[in-house]
């Protein structure tokens, strides 16, 4: 049944598939929007611009019934005559056929946008399949849109006929009055027939924009597997993301493993969490971490610092509190300037008795660490807490260097 329903195109369509149908030329469209439109532009045009109209063709048809002597000697200036007339006469109608266009081209923007695909005016020859027409006719779109053809034709049908009917007696008036009163009454009637098609365009409309959008998406939809499908194509196969993190994760390890053998001295918990930290005066403001890890990363690190001599100094407290405060390949914390000063200060102790420079030092004890960044701590403390024991931290290192340039004791630091 799980697959069954997997297999069922029951989901809405994603933004990718409506997006790939974009691309295609395929988008919700509506004919009856469009008649409806060109219609009610037509009908607004002759409401605002019908006195214009009237009054240019009224002037060109009376010019054009003109006698003039010059054409009984001069026939041929008959066609240019005629073509005068008709020029007068499209200029005049130019405004509102150009409203009408404006409607016919815009009308098709508001449901679907402005959509253009090459590929739509390529010639596809199978169309002219008899068994494909069948069966677009014979298919569940095309039976509604023989449905809507039928709905429509009676609708407007019944209201034309319902129209010419009431206004039989005005329309046959017209051939016994006057050229200038039949030509007005005439813009008047057709004017009534734009708005009473208009009217019954207008329900047609209202019932075909929304089945037409619900259609288009109807076709669209996916199954649950297609949408899983498209999310491993979008945001790429877990599988080979795990993979592709796992790599990122062991070269940054290795890259950090490789900053170890250069560590001024690793601190350590003394199994559980190792800290390799350097510190090179004049170039680094404070000391750095190049390499931290836990568990057997911590193991990794003791055994690379073991292997090139590094100075390894247990020291938990101070260990837990780099580890979990010191971020990788960064300065350390203020707050355990003091602490590392110390710590460092051991090393170039024991760094200038092995050049024999110097007498043995002795390994200090468990340094302190500030309550404030102990492990239990949840946040760290403010910069204004820090400032203090920043600065007499930054003496005391300035201290450290200077001692092991010279070979004396910093035990005091």
């Amino acid at each position: 049944m799980a697959e069954d329903s997997d297999l069922e195109k029951t989901e809405s369509p994603s933004p990718r598939r409506l997006e790939q149908a974009r691309e295609d030329g395929r988008a919700p469209h509506s004919r009856e929007l469009a008649s409806f439109s060109v219609l009610l532009a037509a009908g607004v045009g002759l409401a605002f611009l019908g006195q214009d109209i009237m009054a240019g063709l009224r002037a060109d048809v009376v010019s054009g019934l003109m006698f003039d002597h010059s054409l009984v000697e001069h026939p041929d200036h008959l066609l240019e005559r005629l073509g005068h007339m008709s020029t007068a006469a499209m200029f005049g109608l130019l405004p509102w056929l150009g409203l009408v266009f404006a409607a016919a081209v815009v009308a098709p923007l508001t449901l679907s946008g402005f959509l253009f695909t090459p590929g739509n005016i390529m010639p596809d020859f199978s169309r002219l399949s008899p068994a494909r027409g069948l069966g677009n006719i014979l298919s569940s779109s095309g039976l509604a849109e023989l449905g809507k053809a039928i709905l429509k034709a009676v609708l407007i049908g019944g209201l034309g006929g319902w129209f010419l009917w009431t206004s039989r007696g005005a329309a046959l008036g017209l051939g016994h009055s006057s050229f200038p009163v039949a030509l007005e009454a005439g813009v008047h009637l057709l004017q009534r027939c734009v708005y009473v098609l208009l009217a019954g365009l207008g329900v047609v409309v209202a019932i075909d924009v929304p089945f037409q959008i619900w259609h288009f998406h109807d076709g669209l939809k996916m199954t649950r597997e297609e949408l899983r499908q498209e999310a491993r194509e979008s945001d790429g196969d877990p599988h080979v993301k795990a993979r592709i993190r796992q790599q990122q994760r062991e070269s940054a390890r290795r890259r950090m493993m490789s900053e170890v053998p250069g560590a001024d001295v690793v601190v350590t918990n003394p199994t559980h969490y190792a800290v390799a930290l350097r510190y090179e005066q004049g170039a680094m403001r404070a000391p750095r971490v190049v390499a931290k890890g836990g568990d057997l990363v911590a193991l990794r690190i003791r055994g690379l610092a073991e292997a090139h001599g590094v100075p390894i100094l247990e020291q938990p407290p101070l260990a837990r509190a780099l580890f979990k405060h010191a971020e990788l390949e960064r300065e350390i914390p203020p707050g355990l300037y003091a602490a590392v000063a110390e710590v460092l200060a051991y090393v170039f102790q024991l760094r200038a008795w092995r050049d024999g420079s110097g007498g043995q030092p002795t390994q200090p004890r468990t340094v302190e660490v500030p309550a404030e960044l102990a492990v239990a701590a949840a946040v760290l403390p403010a910069a204004t807490e820090l400032q203090p024991r920043a600065a007499a931290a930054a003496a005391g290192l300035e201290a450290i260097a200077a001692t092991s340039a010279v070979g004396g004791g910093v035990a005091g630091v």
